[in-house]
């Protein structure tokens, strides 16, 4: 089933889940989404909607500002196979909060 009351409720559940990551990790909107397509930031934001939610790559792309939504695939991708550095401590704080 997928009407325009499921993509809503969809978007709406993928906005509370943006705003809880934001939350636990200090991070403002503004200055998540001022930031360059594929920022650490934005990242991993994307891989933690990508988990948490059934929303597609699309309207991940277009809420982050990241550009085509292939990058949504490929910073998730990143955010998994990284060891250490900021993307590891931001996954690990939010996995850890979940």
């Amino acid at each position: 089933m997928d009407g325009p009351g499921v993509r809503q409720r969809r978007g709406l559940e993928a906005e509370e889940e943006l705003r809880r990551a934001l939350g636990i990790l200090g991070w403002e909107e503004g200055s998540l989404l001022g930031g360059a397509k594929g920022s650490a930031g934005k990242a991993v934001s994307a891989g933690w909607l990508r988990r948490r939610t059934v929303t597609g790559s699309a309207w991940i792309a277009e809420r982050l500002r990241m550009g085509h939504p292939t990058r949504v695939t490929s910073a998730g991708g990143r955010v998994r196979r990284a060891a250490r550095g900021p993307l590891a401590r931001c996954r690990d704080r939010l996995e850890k909060q979940a």
